[in-house]
C-alpha cells in the first residue's frame, strides 16, 4: 500500500512504509510555547539584519537556533509562513539571496542553511514515524492540499532530499527561480 493512501475524507490516519497504521494526529497538539516562537522571529530579524555581518553574530544566531531546536520541523515551517514579518523576514532573505550573485552569498548560505535544517527536521521526524499523523491539520492550518503533501513526501523519500516537501508546504521555500523552470 503507497504512503499516500491516507483517508483524506475523515483524516483518520495513513499506513507507514512498513505496514504500520499511525493515527492521525492535529500538528496543533505539537509544543510551541510563545517563547519559541518569539526565538523564530528573533532569528529571522537576525538572520535579515546580520546577514553581512554574520560572523560578528555567529554565536548568537547558533544560540538563537538551539534554542528552538526541539521544536518540530511543521511548527518551525508554521511560524514562518503564518506570521506576516516571519514571513516577509525570510523572503527577504531568500529574494535577496538569489537576486544578487555576488552581494547574496552570504544570503544564499544563509538561506541553504535554514532550509537544509528544516529539511532534516522533516526527514529525522519522518524517519521516527512523527511525521506523517500530523500533514493533514499541518495542510488544513496552511492551506495547502494535503494530497500534495503526500505526494511530496514520498518524492523527498525517493529522491533522499526534503526539498519536494518543503516547497510543497509553500512556494516561498523554493531556492530559485532557476529551480521553478526545471
Amino acid at each position: 500500500m503507497s504512503t499516500s493512501s491516507f483517508m483524506t475524507e475523515d483524516f483518520a490516519g495513513a499506513m507507514t512504509e512498513g505496514g504500520a497504521y499511525l493515527q492521525a494526529q492535529s500538528y496543533l497538539e505539537l509544543p510551541c510555547s510563545n517563547e519559541d516562537l518569539g526565538n523564530v522571529k528573533k532569528l529571522l530579524i537576525d538572520l535579515s539584519k546580520y546577514a553581512v555581518q554574520i560572523a560578528a553574530n555567529f554565536k548568537s544566531i547558533l544560540a538563537l537556533g538551539a534554542s528552538i531546536k526541539h521544536l518540530h520541523p511543521l511548527k518551525f515551517v508554521a511560524a514562518i509562513v503564518l506570521d506576516e514579518e516571519n514571513r516577509l523576514r525570510a523572503k527577504g532573505i531568500h529574494d535577496y539571496a538569489f537576486a544578487h550573485k555576488f552581494k547574496g552569498a552570504v544570503q544564499r548560505r544563509i538561506w541553504n542553511q535554514l532550509t537544509r535544517g528544516i529539511e532534516l527536521g522533516l526527514k529525522n521526524h519522518d524517519q521516527h514515524n512523527n511525521l506523517l499523523q500530523y500533514l493533514p491539520s499541518f495542510a488544513a492550518q496552511m492551506h495547502c492540499d494535503v494530497e500534495s503533501l503526500f505526494r511530496a513526501r514520498e518524492v523527498s523519500i525517493q529522491e533522499g532530499s526534503w526539498e519536494p516537501l518543503l516547497i510543497a508546504m509553500n512556494p516561498i521555500f523554493r531556492p530559485s527561480e532557476e529551480k521553478k523552470t526545471k
